[in-house]
């Protein structure tokens, strides 16, 4: 049996998409066995699921509460991002580290604890950014700002054990980005 530690900002009772399929996963991978602890911010995206709790260990890290404005939603991640690695670092170790994209740079807890801890390290997208900035036209495509948050964003893909992708559409473009 592995020891499992997945992060992602929003989970139950939060009904936010991304949280629903880490609940089915981590419920799955617990019945079959494994050790599942979740790292979750305590902040709430959406209202209660139409799904029970799961069965697995919930970490909830103090955070700045999500918000839709700006620059609450911008503190959420950066406040999130900073619990999950500090957290991930000083914890019982993990075999295997498993980030999700939500907020965007997770991945780089995830590289850190890989590095400090000997850990493995997956990515899990469900966005690539900075492509959803550029596909909401608030970032021009090729422009100096895209190329550099791109290289950004690919540093933690390129040290990863692996990446997971939701179809061979989002394969093709992260293969096609190196």
């Amino acid at each position: 049996a592995l020891k499992f530690v997945f992060m992602n900002q929003f989970f139950w009772p939060d009904s936010a998409p991304t949280g629903k399929l880490l609940a089915d996963l981590a419920e799955e991978l617990q019945t079959q066995g494994h050790s599942v602890q979740v790292l979750t911010g305590a902040g709430s995206y959406e209202g209660v699921p139409p799904y029970p709790e799961p069965e697995v260990e919930i970490v909830r890290l103090p955070t700045v509460t999500f918000s839709r404005s700006p620059l609450l939603r911008i503190l959420s991640w950066l406040s999130f991002l900073l619990m999950a690695a500090w957290k991930g670092c000083f914890m019982e170790k993990q075999e295997v580290v498993v980030c999700m994209t939500t907020p965007p740079g997770l991945s780089y807890a995830g590289l850190l604890i890989h590095w400090l801890r000997g850990s493995q390290f997956w990515i899990w997208e469900m966005d690539l950014y900075p492509d959803v900035a550029e596909g909401a036209g608030m970032l021009a495509p090729g422009s100096v700002m895209h190329r550099i948050l791109r290289g950004v964003m690919n540093f933690p893909r390129h040290h990863a054990t692996g990446i997971i992708v939701l179809g061979d559409c989002m394969k093709a473009r992260l293969v096609s980005q190196g």
